[in-house]
């Protein structure tokens, strides 16, 4: 047994009467039937549901059975959130008549909402002979419901720029969307109406036991060390059938799964009080309840399911498995430990998830290999993602064939050494981590949904961070020490040729290929149902504070106050490095070279084969701290590469084949032929954004990095203009698929740093006109790959735009299946010219504004996606406050604008390009790149 169940947690039990308290709600919590939490207080002011709500929020009209007796006993409460960070806000829950619980956040100023589902039904829920059926049923779920039927919905979403899924997990399942703020009643509209009437047909249930094949397929079957910990290590780890079983299942037991069974499943698990509402949004609390009840306060109640036991018998032993698995040459282990009840001991399971957090900031040494990562983490998808019995779980893959115990034995003594001596900054670090992990507006939401059903508290996603940092060593140490005590479970993924520990999947349901959505375009003034719900009060994204600046040793300094989290999220990318071939192993050397001056600190290192990029995060107030730590791994210059560069690590496909067009373009041009040339200040770009003040970091970046010095940067600029031309490269070896890639000169300038906002216009006719080509539902390389007999059947195409060399420059990708290759070149080249022949419609532009607003949002769902989106705005030349009128201009540009800018861009440009295919196809594609690329060479 782990030692927090026997309560050695020393520490905190010097801290734990506030805790207690939690835990005996905790407690009181898993002792009820799924959905009934605790009894709560009524608030002096029932929330009355519908047609009575407060000032200021319009009235609705009464729903057929919702009762003005049902509707006063509302329950609400209201906490505020533990992290006062900036924004941050409080935390409302209520209870509808029919038993739905819900749980409301508002963020204030924030252009999206994030809305979730999650119903009490898990795969542990599944009776033997039935492994498999929650997730199935979840796909179904996906499929339509009476007032949306099909895609009514999710194209219409996937339009207007949000996105949505769902997932099935061991004790829930959710549905979870992100939509435009003003798009929030619409995504209630459609999880009530899925929660009231979904369309379970024969054809809907065929096409997604289809689907789950193809996803065990490619999740399982074809990926290297694929079912590796889940769903493979719980059957190892335990031995009831609710614990141990197959999440996916074994279709051929579903396959005759009926129509009516998926009815009753229905009937029985997914009623409103075995279900939780959250949803994150910028509107009053009051606001977004009287919208809930106005949509789901109809909705019968139905019996609440018990739990399923999940008893499961102490293990007396360590359990070992090995398994064969196609395509790698490594062995990828992962070692299992029962985890304490976080429902009746959080604090030990809290202090195995800072030991978790610990473990994996150093390597595993494992005998007779070299030092490999580990990643080390609480429960198979997520920290307190599920109801007791979970797992920790360590995971590394080492070279060759070495025995499975020989690693969990290594990975044991990984652990002891983590908890030896840990560090308060260390533990601050996990705790820290874990605030940015839920920084994300959609990864919040999820986590407040799934406390609220789990345990009965959604705040816990903020008290964790504050409970971490009343660990003490000896919680640590103690954690270490119990499951060095325990049995574990030992899961070995080794090089083989077959995969049996996974069940094989039918002929049948695979077919000729996976299931492709209708790719038509949903039409944006169209309402789907009679009750279609109007669209909210749109607002612009906008920022706390923003301050941008240029050093004197020309490094562009961009800082933004914005985000929930008392974190701050830097980014530093350096200027386009010229490695090209050989001289890859210079930037490789400098990657190297900054990652040893980083180990141990808050920042890392990454390079994409044409330039590096730095990524660090801290708490707010240690921000002076984070830039310190950086000048210190920039100063003094790096030295000459190393004479053994490490190998460029092994890109996907589509990144290979841009690179190499890169290295296409640049060929004959100047080159760095150091590795102080790739981290220079001259031309680089660095962000910080987060709760800091924006005036605080300038003047901290100015006195710290402003004597960052280097050599001078030798600029790459062609002696002539950029050539045209199409360079034939050999298909790669591991995927059959070929890959185009097309670039050319961007003929308008790019706006530097701090210029007006009315250049913003003239981005956004660029931008609409190159979304218009492709990179959007609706756009014309998209009608190349849809539906069956299409040019581009079974592949893709995308266009987009970025600045290499201080060069801006139009980019196409296509991926193309064997077979394909002649007509899909012949059609995306045909589109680049037709563009400019056939100019955008006011609808196409129109659906593309709607798309590129939506999608430009989202880099405001967190932190770290702002600083990711503004580091690379900034390397292009664009302002930050671009990015702020962008979505704005987007909607107010002119079909004759994006005319005039595809004209430019597309209309007597000549392409370089590259394409890698075999032989043969790409001689037969020959004639039709040659339109716009002129010369063909191998």
């Amino acid at each position: 047994m782990a030692v927090g169940r026997q309560g050695r947690h020393t520490g905190l039990a010097r801290a734990a009467a506030e805790p207690a308290a939690r835990v005996r709600r905790l407690r009181e919590h898993r002792a009820a039937p799924y959905g009934r939490a605790a009894d709560r207080p009524a608030p002096a002011r029932l929330h009355r549901l519908c047609g009575l709500g407060p000032a200021g929020v319009r009235p609705r009209r009464r729903l057929p059975g919702a009762s003005d007796q049902g509707e006063s006993r509302v329950t609400r409460t209201t906490v505020p959130a533990a992290t006062a960070a900036p924004g941050s806000s409080t935390v409302t829950r209520a209870r509808l008549p029919n038993g739905l619980r819900v749980v409301v956040e508002t963020v204030p100023g924030a252009p999206r909402a994030a809305v979730s589902v999650h119903y009490g039904v898990g795969y542990r829920a599944e009776p033997p002979g039935r492994a498999g059926f929650a997730h199935l049923f979840e796909h179904l779920m996906t499929q339509g419901s009476e007032s949306l039927p099909g895609r009514a919905y999710i194209d219409r979403l996937l339009a207007a720029g949000g996105n949505g899924n769902a997932s099935t997990h061991q004790d829930y399942t959710d549905f979870h969307q992100v939509v435009p703020h003003e798009w929030l009643e619409r995504a209630l509209f459609c999880e009530a109406d899925r929660m009231r009437a979904p369309v379970l047909t024969e054809h809907a249930l065929a096409g997604q036991l289809s689907a789950v094949a193809w996803e065990i397929k490619g999740r399982i079957h074809d990926r290297p060390h694929g079912g590796l910990p889940w769903p493979l290590l719980p059957g190892v780890l335990f031995s009831a059938f609710p614990n141990a079983h197959d999440g996916y299942g074994d279709l051929r037991e579903l396959a005759g799964t009926t129509v009516a069974e998926c009815a009753a499943f229905f009937e029985r698990h997914y009623g409103p009080g075995n279900a939780v509402l959250t949803v994150l949004a910028p509107q009053h609390p009051d606001e977004v309840l009287d919208m809930a009840g106005h949509h789901f306060a109809g909705i019968a109640a139905r019996p609440v399911p018990d739990r399923p036991s999940l008893a499961e018998p102490a293990a007396h032993e360590d359990r070992i498995r090995t398994v064969t698995g196609p395509g790698s040459g490594a062995t990828a282990v992962a070692v299992g430990h029962r985890l304490p009840d976080p429902a009746a001991e959080l604090p030990g399971y809290l202090a195995h998830l800072a030991l978790a957090g610990l473990a994996s900031r150093r390597p595993v040494h494992v005998p007779g290999a070299p030092p490999v990562p580990l990643r080390a983490r609480c429960g198979f998808f997520a920290p307190l993602d599920a109801l007791d019995p979970d797992a920790l779980v360590c995971t590394a893959t080492v070279p060759g064939d070495v025995p499975p115990r020989t690693v969990a034995e290594a990975v044991r003594a990984s652990l002891r050494e983590a908890a030896a001596d840990p560090r308060p900054d260390d533990v601050a670090a996990v705790g820290a981590g874990w605030r940015r992990t839920h920084d994300d507006l959609l990864a919040r939401c999820r986590a407040r949904g799934r406390t609220e059903l789990l345990f009965g508290d959604p705040s816990l996603v903020d008290e964790v961070p504050r409970l971490l940092a009343r660990l003490g060593p000896d919680d640590v140490t103690a954690a270490a020490s119990g499951l060095d005590g325990s049995p574990c479970a030992v899961l070995a993924v080794v090089p083989g040729g077959g995969r049996p520990a996974a069940a094989p999947l039918p002929d049948g349901l695979l077919g000729s290929g996976p299931p492709a959505p209708d790719p038509a375009p949903a039409p944006l003034d169209s309402a789907p149902a009679p009750a279609w719900p109007a669209l909210g009060t749109r607002h612009a994204p906008s920022v706390r504070g923003l301050r941008e600046t240029t050093l004197g040793n020309g490094l562009r300094v961009t800082a933004v106050r914005a985000g929930h989290a008392p974190l701050v999220e830097a980014r530093l990318r350096f200027p386009d490095s010229g490695a090209r071939a050989a001289d890859e192993a210079v930037l490789e050397s400098a990657a190297a070279l900054l990652r040893a001056r980083c180990a141990g600190g808050p920042w890392s290192v990454r390079s994409d084969g044409i330039r590096l990029t730095m990524t660090g995060s801290a708490p707010a107030d240690r921000t002076e701290h984070l830039l310190a730590q950086l000048r210190a791994v920039l100063v003094p210059p790096l030295a000459s590469p190393l004479a053994s560069p490490p190998a460029a690590p092994r890109r996907p496909l589509r990144a290979r084949t841009e690179n190499d067009l890169a290295w296409h373009v640049l060929a004959g041009r100047t080159r760095g032929e150091a590795a102080a040339a790739c981290a220079v200040p001259d031309g680089a770009t660095l962000v910080v954004v987060g709760a800091a003040g924006p005036d605080d970091v300038a003047a901290a970046a100015s006195r710290l990095l402003g004597p960052w010095q280097a050599g001078p940067r030798r600029r790459t600029a062609p002696d002539t203009a950029p050539r045209a031309g199409l360079r034939i490269l050999p298909p790669d070896a591991h995927t059959p698929v070929a890959f185009l890639g097309l670039c050319a000169p961007d003929p308008t300038p790019h706006a530097a740093p701090g210029t007006p906002t009315d250049a913003t216009r003239g981005e956004a006719a660029r931008f609409l006109a190159v979304g218009v080509l492709g990179g959007q539902p609706g756009s014309r390389f998209a009608s190349l790959s849809g539906a069956a007999g299409a040019p581009l059947a079974g592949g893709f195409a995308l266009a987009g735009r970025d600045v290499l060399f201080g060069a801006g420059r139009v980019l196409v990708s296509a991926g193309m299946p064997p077979g394909t290759v002649r007509a899909g070149v012949a059609a995306v080249c045909g589109q680049l010219r037709l563009l400019a022949a056939d100019p955008p419609t006011a609808a196409e532009v129109r659906r593309v504004a709607e798309f590129g607003a939506g999608q430009l949002s989202g880099v405001f769902d967190s932190q770290a996606a702002l600083a990711d989106h503004l580091v690379r705005a900034g390397a292009q030349g664009q302002s930050a406050r671009t990015l702020l009128d962008l979505p704005r201009a987007l909607r107010e540009t002119g079909v004759e604008e994006v005319a005039e800018a595809a004209r430019r861009l597309f209309g007597e440009a000549r392409f370089t390009g590259v394409l890698r295919a075999g032989a043969e196809e790409a001689e037969q594609a020959r004639q039709a790149a040659a339109a716009v690329c002129g010369e063909v060479t191998a």
